[in-house]
Formats: C-alpha cells, structure tokens, sequence
C-alpha cells in the first residue's frame, strides 16, 4: 500500500520529534486524526512503533534535518 501526502506529512514531522499533538497543531488537524495516520503508517510499513517510523525517516534520503532547519547542509 501506498503512503498517502498527509501521512507523509505526518511522518516527517514525526522525525522531527514533534508528539501527536505538535503535528496536529502544525497541520491542522485533530491529535487523533494524526495517531490515526499513524497506526496507518505502521501496518502499511509492518512496523510496530512511532520510533520505528522515525527511524525511517531520519534514515530517508529524502529527509535531512539541516535543511528543514535552515541550516547550512554539512
């Protein structure tokens, strides 16, 4: 199954740390909505933990903290 552009929003805030209420207030949208996202992500991925998750992303070509900070890229 495919990852949908919500939940690819949710997972990269994820990665930043950010708990299910930070995400929701960043995206607005319900807390519930994002541990709905969540729970979806899990069992596409067959994962069984929000660290798992953020894991992934940290590990993602796609996501570098530098730049979604500002940084400069090291």
């Amino acid at each position: 199954m495919k990852i949908t552009d919500r939940e690819s929003d949710v997972i990269r805030l994820l990665g930043q740390g950010m708990t299910n209420k930070q995400i929701g207030l960043q995206l607005g949208i319900s807390h519930y909505t994002v541990r709905d996202h969540i729970s979806s992500m899990l069992k596409k991925l067959n994962m069984n933990s929000r660290v798992e998750l953020a894991i992934l992303v940290l590990r993602s070509e796609t996501y570098r903290p530098s730049e979604a900070e500002g940084a400069e890229p090291t």
